[in-house]
């Protein structure tokens, strides 16, 4: 006799720990970050990595202090992901109370009043669903990441990375499923597509006349601190950890050490080494998703390198405006 077993399971997923940045105690960390020299402690003749991570320190430092953390159980898909109102919230408990009195004594009273109150709940719950999908788009002009984030918790599965074939181009060699390896082998591929510039000095183009050169340029406090302002806090930290609603709240605070540290950097001529680092996600694209040739890598940089980034562009862009060099 031969029998075939079918056997699903709850996969337990650990509690993902989470900050609440709505909750920071962001006037004692402007307290303590104000009371600090920042002339005397990022010196300019110090090593710009030394400086930056001097600054990093203390952020990073504050932010364990006076932003609380929770631990946030991983819920399953498919759940009303949407803001429900106190009536709605009150008659679902009251549907869940009576329902285990039902179990317990199975009364008619009960269930009928069960049966209603379950009634009024689906009918809410499906009205305030059709309310907030209704209002997704008029959301998704400031914050882009909440129609997709509704859309992503209405799915059954997450999907992460597959099974791989060991040869990232080929279908007939081995698979595996082993996290680690699989991180190689796209780590390996990413990096065999990848355009290595020579070593050496930068080839030097044929001499042309220079006219109106660009002039070398000092950023000022104010231009950081309207960066700062300026961040979108839904977007995500790079490898630094440093979150962009952190930065927005201290603005004032932090964007004097940041514009010492960015000035150094246009002085000297480099930039720290931790903003050269990436975190890096493995998006798919098309095709077999067991094939890592069929992957592209995403990167999520440095949130104050990028600041100073736009404010580079801003010079570039001014200097070719004043002198017309632009089409």
């Amino acid at each position: 006799m031969k029998f075939d077993f079918n056997c699903y399971t709850n996969i337990q997923s650990k509690p993902k720990t989470i900050k609440l940045f709505s909750r920071g105690n962001y006037i004692k960390i402007k307290e303590k970050v104000e009371k600090i020299n920042w002339i005397e402690l990022l010196r300019k003749e110090n090593d710009i990595d030394n400086n930056w991570r001097a600054l990093l320190s203390i952020i990073q430092d504050m932010d364990k202090k006076y932003i609380p953390t929770k631990e946030r159980k991983q819920i399953g898909r498919g759940k009303n992901n949407f803001p429900m109102n106190k009536n709605t919230i009150d008659k679902i408990k009251r549907k869940n109370i009576l329902s285990k009195k039902i179990t317990q004594n199975n009364d008619p009273e009960v269930r009928k009043e069960y049966n209603k109150i379950r009634n009024q709940v689906k009918s809410r719950v499906n009205k305030l669903k059709r309310e907030y999908e209704k209002n997704l788009p008029e959301k998704a002009t400031e914050n882009p990441k909440a129609i997709w984030s509704y859309i992503k918790s209405k799915t059954k599965t997450k999907e992460g990375i597959g099974d791989l074939h060991i040869d990232p181009e080929d279908t007939k060699t081995d698979k595996t499923e082993d996290n680690s390896t699989k991180a190689k082998i796209l780590v390996d591929y990413f990096s065999s597509v990848f355009t290595n510039e020579p070593d050496g000095e930068v080839p030097t183009p044929n001499q042309v006349p220079v006219i109106n050169e660009m002039q070398k340029q000092k950023i000022k406090e104010e231009v950081v601190l309207k960066h700062l302002f300026a961040l979108k806090i839904d977007k995500s930290p790079g490898m630094d950890k440093l979150h962009p609603r952190l930065l927005k709240e201290i603005a004032e605070s932090i964007a004097k050490p940041l514009c010492i540290i960015f000035n150094q950097s246009l002085e000297n001529e480099t930039v720290p080494n931790d903003w050269k680092k990436a975190m890096i996600s493995a998006i798919f694209k098309k095709g077999n998703k067991s094939l890592a040739k069929n992957y592209r890598p995403v990167s999520l940089t440095s949130v104050v390198c990028k600041i100073m980034e736009k404010i580079l562009r801003e010079f570039v862009i001014e200097h070719m405006k004043t002198n017309k060099l632009l089409a």
